[in-house]
């Protein structure tokens, strides 16, 4: 039988398997809370690891790329601004004061102590993006099938997966239906909130519905758990793939755990 067609699945740009994506967010998170004692090594590193993660995003396509760099800054923006109005507003330790501001001073320790906490968390946001934005639903789910999960456990989570896409298709068309009765979903705080009500009936309704379904499809093509199955579009893979699954993430993590012992035993 001829091998099938590359644009019958939705595959990524740089041909990713979830599992690796998983293990390069792991091992960026990681590496993103590496012991360093100067401030520019605080900053310079996880401002590396961000490029990273940019990188491995750009490599999946705009789109990708997009929802990386919505969800970094969604996650990561607003806790690198906390923490530099709190530090370096309030920091005990600080003696080097640049403002005064009543009882509150702006002071250059508070303002580095912020500086390399932000920078280490946004390489983290950066890091956990990177499985938002370039793992589908749909492969993860697939993923999680092709594992040796014992009895249907791996088709239940990735039915799980599934569920949250399809209730939000089926409450936009739940929505709109409202709308064309003359339902008002949109406008202040407490029209939207009102509209809530007569949504979540039909909508738990479509939800057994649709799993009734997917129920009868696995019940008509003989789906028995524990048995092999095939994919109509397969997961993209590779020999360096799989090696770095197995290995990466174990190297980083036993690799961080020596530098912090290294580090509190000086």
């Amino acid at each position: 039988m001829p091998p099938l067609p590359p644009t019958l699945g939705l595959r990524s740009a740089a041909k990713w398997h979830p599992a690796t994506i998983a293990g390069l967010s792991i091992c960026l998170t990681l590496l993103a809370f590496w012991p360093l004692d100067s401030l520019a090594a605080a900053v310079v590193v996880p401002a590396s690891l961000v490029a990273v993660a940019a990188v491995v995003a750009a490599s999946a396509g705009p789109a990708a790329a997009h929802r990386w760099r919505r969800w970094t800054m969604a996650a990561g923006l607003p806790v690198a601004v906390s923490l530099f109005l709190i530090h370096g507003l309030i920091f005990p330790e600080g003696r080097d004061v640049l403002v005064r501001l009543g009882p509150l001073a702006v002071t250059v320790e508070g303002l580095t102590f912020a500086a390399a906490r932000a920078a280490r968390w946004l390489a983290a946001a950066s890091a956990l993006a990177l499985v938002g934005a370039l793992c589908r639903p749909a492969a993860l789910a697939t993923m999680i099938e092709s594992a040796s999960l014992p009895g249907g456990l791996g088709h239940a989570l990735a039915s799980a997966l599934l569920l949250a896409p399809a209730a939000q298709r089926s409450a936009a068309q739940i929505r709109e239906a409202q709308r064309a009765r003359g339902l008002e979903t949109d406008g202040s705080m407490w029209r939207r909130v009102r509209s809530i009500a007569p949504l979540v009936v039909p909508l738990a309704v479509a939800v057994i519905v649709d799993g009734q379904h997917r129920a009868l499809a696995l019940t008509s093509r003989g789906f028995s758990p524990g048995q092999p199955m095939s994919h109509l579009d397969p997961l993209p893979d590779s020999p360096f793939q799989r090696r770095f699954r197995r290995a990466g993430p174990a190297i980083v993590l036993f690799a961080l755990v020596v530098a912090h012992v290294l580090g509190a035993a000086r």
